[in-house]
Parts: C-alpha cells; sequence; structure tokens
C-alpha cells in the first residue's frame, strides 16, 4: 500500500497530544536565604569545579602542543627540505635518538 501524502502515513508509534498532556508549573519557591530551587540546582560542586579545571589545564596544554608543533614545521621543515634526501634522513634519525627518549 503506497501513501501519497507522507503526513497521514502510519509511524508505529504514538503520537504525543499536547493539548492534554500540558501542566502547568508551579513557580519556585525562596529559600530562607532568598535562592530559588532552581537556582540551588545550577549551583556548581566541587567536582564539577575540579573538571572544570582539568579542561582548561587540557586545553591549555593542547594549545601549547599544536604550537609547538607549528613552530617545527615553520622552523626546521624549511630548511631539511632544501638540504638532499639523505641529510633529512639522517638529521630526522638524530632528532629520534635523542637521549631523552631512550
Amino acid at each position: 500500500m503506497t501513501y501519497p501524502d507522507t503526513h497521514n502515513r502510519p509511524t508505529g508509534r504514538k503520537e504525543a497530544n499536547m493539548a492534554s498532556s500540558t501542566t502547568t508549573r508551579k513557580p519556585p519557591t525562596e529559600t530562607e536565604n532568598g535562592w530559588t530551587a532552581t537556582t540551588l540546582n545550577k549551583r556548581s560542586t566541587g567536582a564539577d569545579r575540579n573538571a572544570d579545571i582539568v579542561l582548561v589545564a587540557a586545553v591549555i596544554a593542547m594549545g601549547l602542543l599544536a604550537g609547538l608543533f607549528y613552530a617545527f614545521d615553520v622552523a626546521v621543515m624549511p630548511g631539511l627540505t632544501a638540504a638532499d634526501d639523505r641529510t633529512l634522513v639522517d638529521a630526522m634519525q638524530q632528532m629520534i635518538d635523542l637521549p631523552a627518549f631512550p
């Protein structure tokens, strides 16, 4: 069976009737110190603050590493491309064999 009109095609799921399912919301009540219930729920905990600090540190570290790679690309690679192939291979092998990375 074909349905020329896609709006009338059955979907196999219940359609929501928004007119009958709407309810009125109560306004938030104030607590003794003036904070509303929704404001109290939005306040961050210590774990959220720690996660934010770690996220900021990770973003800064990634930015510094990206800058390091970009500086290498701009400063070292043009000089290596001007040399012959054997010099390029020797230079790269010596960079890999640094004593900092045994």
